[in-house]
């Protein structure tokens, strides 16, 4: 009977964190839509050759930008919630682990290495989104996760403008289809 009790506890705590999840999915709305357009605009200022702003500049501004918002909306929905699963702490801990391994890798790369820099973020993106969709249970995000890891190794072969719509390709499969999927499912109540 414990043991059945147990079970029933731990899905339970999965279920709620996918509700959760469900509302948190204007995250991954809000970061991919912030790297592909940056990806995107990067991309299609180094083909402008008179262009007044530099290109890698978009970058800081629209992560900063989301990273504000992100944090608005986190102490928004903190104040809201008061009690936290095991399971939501795991996935809030694993993706501030992300965030900063992300930036690390980064910086080190665009130091040493730039043209590492976007397969890189590809191999972080599909960690933090296959271990999320697989704790969740949230077959869109594994899906996500495999073709980040796969579109990273094709990355690493190709000159630094293919990268950047490689790496908006990645964002599209990995956070916005899912990010739009778990809108439509918390909009369902399903």
């Amino acid at each position: 009977m414990k043991e059945q009790e147990a079970l029933l506890l731990i899905e339970e705590m999965i279920s709620k964190t996918k509700n959760d999840l469900r509302d948190d999915g204007r995250y991954y709305l809000l970061w991919g839509w912030a790297v592909f357009v940056a990806a995107v605009m990067h991309f299609l200022l180094e083909l402008w050759p008179q262009r007044h702003l530099p290109s890698p500049l978009v970058w800081p501004i629209l992560m900063g930008g989301a990273g504000i918002a992100s944090a608005i909306i986190s102490k928004y929905e903190n104040k809201q919630r008061r009690v936290k699963s095991h399971i939501e702490k795991f996935i809030k801990t694993m993706w501030l682990a992300f965030g900063i391994s992300l930036f690390i890798s980064i910086f080190i790369t665009l130091n040493f290495e730039p043209l590492l820099c976007y397969p890189i973020v590809l191999l972080f993106y599909g960690l933090g989104t296959f271990t999320t969709g697989v704790v969740v249970r949230f077959r869109p995000l594994v899906i996500g996760g495999v073709a980040c890891w796969i579109l990273a190794i094709g990355c690493a072969f190709v000159q630094f403008n293919v990268q950047l719509l490689i790496l908006a390709a990645g964002v599209m499969i990995s956070y916005i289809v899912p990010g739009h999927l778990l809108q439509q499912r918390s909009k369902s109540g399903v």
